[in-house]
């Protein structure tokens, strides 16, 4: 890695937290750039676009959607994805609806039959 990540960021919202978070599991090294909810020239000149949060790794341009598989990709482990479960770690992350026992299944303390049950409609 030539310089330093930048992360451009916004307090308010959560998507930045997590990428925050990411990078920390990570244990990368970066600079956070607060963007201004009414005033996001800098991160447009920047990067092209105006979503938060925006990681620039060695002058690419990391959108928030592509920040989990772009990590992955340059810093494996520690993985956010354990046993290689990348679809499930997606589904975790996008369901409201996924249940504390689903959850507890998954870690190893709970039975998968319950959760299959629970999410299927079946309790």
């Amino acid at each position: 890695m030539a310089s330093r990540p930048v992360l451009y960021s916004m307090d308010i919202s959560h998507y930045s937290i997590a990428a925050d978070r990411m990078l920390a599991f990570k244990g990368v090294e970066f600079d956070t750039r607060p963007v201004p909810y009414h005033d996001k020239q800098e991160l447009i000149k920047a990067t092209g676009q105006d979503y938060v949060p925006t990681l620039i790794w060695d002058g690419k341009t990391v959108t928030w959607s592509e920040i989990p598989d772009f990590l992955e990709g340059v810093r494996p482990t520690p993985t956010f994805y354990p046993w290689g479960q990348k679809g499930l770690a997606t589904a975790l992350t996008r369901s409201a609806g996924f249940s504390r026992r689903c959850r507890r299944a998954l870690a190893g303390r709970g039975t998968s039959s319950r959760c299959a049950a629970r999410n299927s409609g079946r309790t």
